[in-house]
């Protein structure tokens, strides 16, 4: 049980998917429940998730001069995270967070809030000025035209 509530903490916690990539796949339990917090969560929701994934990153000290988020809005931030997760995991998905924790303990919560976490993300990276950025950043990555060519040899070859 020490080990469960370990898992359930880390992943909920840190949100699974900041950690990047891992080994793990879904079992039918953590696929049902992917499913269902994907699905009981609105753009609104992934937003605020989003927010809060940002505001967890944002504390790094290399990070955190970049930012100014005020221990006021942090814990407005972190309020309305935990009563997500609270609703998510106590109601709209009550039944499969309980299969999950029963039969996939250790990776089903991972997996699941992990993808939840990407498809929180998601929602931010489809707004047109986030896209811009992303173009602009592609755009002076390969300047010198580089990555064309590696690609154009790769084709070849």
């Amino acid at each position: 049980m020490k080990r469960l509530k370990k898992s359930l903490t880390f992943s909920i916690g840190l949100l699974c998917f900041i950690i990047g990539a891992n080994n793990a796949y879904a079992g039918y339990y953590a696929d049902q429940l992917s499913q269902c917090l994907v699905k009981n969560t609105n753009e609104e929701d992934r937003k605020n998730l989003a927010k809060w994934i940002f505001s967890v990153i944002a504390q790094h000290p290399d990070i955190k001069e970049f930012t100014s988020i005020t221990p006021e809005q942090q814990k407005a931030i972190e309020k309305t995270a935990i009563d997500l997760f609270a609703r998510l995991i106590t109601q709209d998905c009550k039944s499969e967070f309980i299969s999950v924790i029963k039969y996939e303990p250790e990776q089903g919560i991972f997996i699941s809030f992990k993808t939840l976490g990407e498809v929180s993300m998601m929602t931010l990276m489809s707004n047109s000025v986030v896209q811009e950025a992303a173009v602009n950043f592609s755009e002076q990555l390969d300047s010198n035209g580089a990555i064309e060519k590696l690609i154009e040899q790769t084709k070849t070859q």
